[in-house]
């Protein structure tokens, strides 16, 4: 719905799939925003038990737990940390990222190596694993 009432605002100076994540993190941002803090909050990732299993049962188990830490540190990030988080992973450039969130292409990248450093130190430290 939003799209469609944000579609006389598109100016061209930007690819369309570029705009349309743009308008979509804006709305979510909004929705957020103003959400009540007694619902209860949403994962934007799916659940460790639909990733890739490895090859043995120790393995599995192994790789199973980082992801689990790994998401719960990305679900504890900030909601624009995420945002980026969720971008990146979705596949789209620095470039891209920068249109989507608007900072520049060279805050996308060192924002993403904070956050990356972040996310590693979490699944490291010692009261994250079971």
């Amino acid at each position: 719905m939003q799209v469609w009432l944000s579609v006389p605002n598109f100016r061209e100076n930007s690819r369309p799939t570029t705009w349309l994540y743009r308008v979509a993190l804006n709305t979510a941002l909004a929705w957020k925003r103003g959400e009540k803090k007694s619902r209860r909050r949403q994962s934007l990732l799916p659940d460790a038990g639909s990733a890739a299993q490895p090859t043995t049962s120790v393995d599995a188990e192994e790789n199973s737990q980082v992801v689990d830490q790994l998401y719960a540190a990305i679900r504890a990030l900030p909601l624009a940390k995420r945002a980026l988080v969720v971008l990146y992973l979705d596949g789209f450039t620095y470039r891209e990222i920068s249109e989507v969130v608007g900072i520049s292409e060279s805050n996308v990248g060192v924002r993403l190596n904070r956050i990356k450093r972040e996310l590693a130190a979490a699944v490291k430290e010692p009261g994250n694993e079971s």
